[in-house]
């Protein structure tokens, strides 16, 4: 399911995350796309894990993905990525809880992880 939300909806998406932390950063979006897949797949490190996922980045307008560097083609442009991060563990102890995910990959000296749930072939870098 792809949910389509305001900006500013704290709406609960599971027992952790609330929409809100999946906004685009650019300031001028007034909709925020996200996969339930990626959703319950956060869930799952979550609960792993034990303690607080940081999601440093979801949701990109076009625009605010371009200004990140983001690649033309990101997941995050279509709701199905976010860039995580869980304080006191490091980047690449995380990436081993994100398994599940298509798409993984690992930014330790931005201290984040990228888990996205794309389709087809699964991708680590």
């Amino acid at each position: 399911m792809i949910y389509k939300l305001p900006k500013g909806s704290r709406r609960k998406l599971s027992r952790n995350f609330s929409a809100d932390e999946f906004e685009c950063h650019c300031g001028k979006c007034r909709e925020t796309i996200i996969d339930s897949d990626l959703i319950d797949g956060l869930q799952i490190v979550r609960d792993k894990i034990g303690m607080p996922v940081v999601v440093v980045s979801g949701y990109r307008c076009h625009a605010h993905n371009k200004k990140v560097g983001g690649v033309k083609n990101s997941q995050h442009l279509i709701g199905r990525a976010a860039d995580i991060m869980v304080y006191s563990k490091t980047p690449h102890r995380v990436a081993k809880l994100c398994q599940h995910f298509k798409g993984v990959g690992v930014y330790p000296k931005l201290g984040f992880v990228h888990c996205d749930v794309r389709a087809g072939k699964r991708a680590r870098w």
